[in-house]
């Protein structure tokens, strides 16, 4: 069916999107706005738009002409889908120079994107600081997940390799790492060949091998506090 139902220049987004040339780039980042569209402003320039409400009358018409006479499921009227009422929508746009990776636009995008949680975390008079539990290094690498494994007490953490190239990321950790392995998606023996990561400076830090575009799943047996103080 698919040269039956027209195209369209709507696509779908999670995060961000971009208009990118040999330059440079304008990135928009979103909070909840699954749908983005590309128009041409006649002047040579493109116009990034974003869908902010998705209000329809049917659930499906055959009338359409993004449909060309062929239904998408029940021609059922849903006047409650119209959305009427105040909405509130959250964009934000970064300019970058470079390629998207290189500028760590998806890290920039994350960062917006989730909104830091504040408690108190040191006691009065105190003063904060120290390094947080990991953090990585190279803005290609995108860190997905980091939780604690379903059986067992390893730290379990996903990164994926954006470029189309190798690269190895080096993961610095407040504690230090016993052992590190990679693992399937859902945290059982790999059976696939994938290049080993490596603990190094002490565990502190494991250099991750990491093949063009690969979801790697890693499971970290980290030293806890007491483990270091005896060491």
């Amino acid at each position: 069916m698919g040269g039956a139902v027209p195209l369209t220049n709507n696509w779908p987004q999670q995060d961000f999107s971009a208009l990118v040339d040999a330059e440079g780039g304008l990135a928009v980042f979103n909070r909840g706005l699954p749908e983005v569209e590309v128009l041409d402003a006649g002047d040579g320039t493109a116009v990034c738009a974003v869908t902010l409400l998705r209000c329809v009358d049917w659930l499906s018409r055959d009338d359409l002409p993004t449909r060309n006479r062929i239904n998408a499921g029940p021609t059922l009227a849903t006047p409650d889908a119209q959305l009427i009422g105040r909405h509130t929508f959250h964009c934000a746009v970064m300019p970058f120079t470079g390629d998207p990776l290189t500028a760590d636009v998806k890290g920039r995008s994350d960062a917006w994107r989730t909104p830091t949680p504040v408690v108190q975390g040191v006691a009065d008079d105190s003063t904060s600081g120290g390094a947080g539990l990991l953090a990585g290094s190279d803005p290609r690498v995108a860190i997905t997940a980091v939780k604690r494994a379903e059986r067992g007490e390893a730290l379990i953490v996903r990164l994926v390799n954006l470029a189309d190239v190798a690269v190895t990321e080096t993961l610095h950790l407040e504690l230090p790492v016993i052992d590190v392995e990679k693992v399937s998606l859902v945290e059982t023996e790999l059976h696939i060949y994938r290049d080993d990561p490596v603990p190094t400076h002490g565990g502190r830090r494991v250099r991750v091998p990491l093949a063009p575009h690969e979801i790697a799943t890693l499971a970290l047996a980290l030293a806890g506090p007491e483990t270091e103080e005896s060491s």
